[in-house]
């Protein structure tokens, strides 16, 4: 049984169950502005599904740089979409690279994070702190959207 709270207008499990609803699509309001607070999840499950069936058959090395466009023009759902990144850098990079891909992703990240942590005793911690900040943002907001 759901519990309703009359005075709370927002719940995350609503927001959840927006985002996975299958028919979930952007409404075109004229401002772009309201697209930051529309929960849908505008064809990123397709998107995402789509890496992620590549990772499941070539979870090691993938199926080669630079082909999920070419993913997506085989597995995408209907009616067709153009698409050219997968909105997560994760599942892309795992769909075409394999594990042996994420792994030196983790690295490429992992080097300047590690630098920045090792220094934040200096005399600079707030710089280097805030950078690790931006950085862990970037990061977790990779996983979910392509505009980095």
């Amino acid at each position: 049984m759901r519990v309703t709270h009359p005075e709370k207008p927002y719940w995350p499990d609503d927001g959840y169950t927006k985002f996975v609803a299958p028919e979930t699509e952007a409404v075109d309001t004229g401002d772009l502005r309201s697209r930051l607070t529309d929960l849908n999840n505008n064809g990123r499950l397709a998107n995402w599904r789509v890496a992620l069936d590549a990772a499941h058959d070539h979870p090691w090395r993938g199926v080669g740089a630079g082909t999920y466009q070419l993913l997506w023009e085989q597995g995408r759902p209907r009616p067709p979409v153009r698409v050219v990144d997968g909105h997560s850098l994760y599942f892309e990079t795992r769909g075409e690279l394999g594990w042996i891909g994420v792994v030196l992703l983790a690295i490429v990240f992992a080097v300047p994070l590690g630098v920045a942590a090792s220094r934040l005793g200096g005399s600079e911690r707030h710089a280097y702190a805030g950078f690790i900040t931006a950085a862990v943002v970037l990061l977790m907001h990779a996983n979910v959207d392509w505009d980095w």
